[in-house]
């Protein structure tokens, strides 16, 4: 398979996946980048083809696609700026009352964006965004937010972020769950097996639900684990330099054969196929085989 040549130009950031053969990409220009222009090129790979979607005068936090309350991209900025795609038709929303947000994600078809001082929104409507807040910080030079959304339901979430919080919203309230580790947590998934997952700083690994968290053991893993995922049975864990599979209670890194990635970062999937996105690597796995697009 040739490559795309993606990152030739540009250092890829995130992606989102829409269908198996259709991924979103958030990229960083490296001639912008070394000059200080802040900015984010958003792509798509679409059945092989790269095109150019948009190039937005500021920095994505976090993307997504949404399926309800229709289907299309969601992006946003720390500040709560917000640029949809579906189908080149182009939209543009404000967050209120958002100041620095740190990603966004899917649960149950809807587009959340989450961020510091555990703020919370819920896109429920087009173009409107609700706040669902956990409690904030009332100290301060007490620093909290939330990294990473994810959840069994609209009514079962959980959220995960720095200081080694993970919060549990269980449709009226927040609660804080203990976790016992006081490090940034930067991904969390709800598992097919009932169990939430979240990995963060210095190799940890959270596993639990509800009032229940354990660290699992991994194996004297140090580096820092960016994403984690949820696929076909098994839990998914990525660093910048490697990714792993969860069997049993141990990481075990992924093997690509002769052709593997030298970057990996973030993890999205779609229509049964995994895309890990590093800087410089795009990969797609169907479950058999791992392929290589960049």
């Amino acid at each position: 398979m040739a490559r795309l040549g993606l990152s030739k130009q540009n250092l890829i950031s995130r992606g989102a996946a829409r269908f198996n053969d259709l991924v979103y990409l958030a990229l960083q220009d490296k001639k912008l980048q070394r000059n200080g222009t802040v900015h984010t090129r958003l792509g798509s790979l679409d059945e092989g083809e790269i095109a150019n979607v948009k190039d937005l005068a500021w920095h994505a936090v976090g993307m997504c696609v949404a399926k309800l309350p229709s289907e299309k991209l969601v992006v946003v900025a720390g500040d709560g700026t917000v640029f949809t795609y579906v189908g080149g038709q182009e939209g543009s929303e404000k967050i209120a009352g958002a100041f620095d947000l740190r990603g966004c994600a899917t649960v149950d078809g809807y587009a959340y964006a989450f961020g510091m001082n555990r703020t919370v929104f819920r896109r429920g409507h087009e173009r409107r965004w609700t706040a669902m807040h956990a409690p904030g910080v009332e100290a301060d030079n007490e620093v909290a937010g939330f990294e990473a959304i994810d959840g069994f339901g609209a009514n079962d979430l959980y959220a995960a972020g720095w200081g080694g919080e993970v919060w549990h919203w269980r449709g009226d309230a927040w609660s804080r769950c203990e976790t016992r580790v006081d490090i940034v947590l930067s991904g969390i998934c709800c598992g097919g097996d009932g169990l939430v997952y979240a990995c963060g700083q210095s190799g940890t690994l959270l596993r639990g639900r509800g009032r229940e968290w354990e660290a699992l053991n991994t194996e004297g893993l140090t580096d820092d684990f960016w994403d984690v995922r949820w696929y076909k049975g098994r839990v998914y864990v990525a660093s910048t330099s490697s990714l792993y599979a969860l069997y049993g209670d141990a990481l075990v890194p992924v093997e690509f054969g002769a052709d593997a990635p030298e970057s990996c970062y973030k993890l999205t999937d779609a229509e049964d196929v995994l895309w890990s996105v590093g800087q410089r690597n795009l990969f797609s796995f169907d479950g058999a085989v791992w392929s290589r697009w960049e």
